[in-house]
């Protein structure tokens, strides 16, 4: 049987509207484990409703959040 390694994952929140912190805190969990795996856990597209949110919880601190998809996977 082969697998497949995913050590990095992008999330595109273009389309999100709202986030709480039960949410925050899971994306925090999946970029631990990621980290641990030598992977990241990488968003993008984020209002700026959103991301303030990110901000207030501290989040933004902890997770890479790039404005564009673009700007996302060459950051990767």
């Amino acid at each position: 049987m082969n697998y497949i390694s995913i050590n990095t994952i992008l999330i595109n929140f273009s389309n999100i509207d709202y986030i709480n912190s039960t949410i925050i805190g899971t994306l925090v969990g999946i970029r631990d484990f990621l980290r641990k795996r030598s992977g990241d856990l990488v968003l993008c597209c984020v209002s700026p409703d959103i991301h303030r949110t990110f901000d207030l919880i501290g989040a933004s601190q902890i997770l890479r959040i790039y404005d564009t998809e673009t700007d996302a996977l060459e950051g990767i």
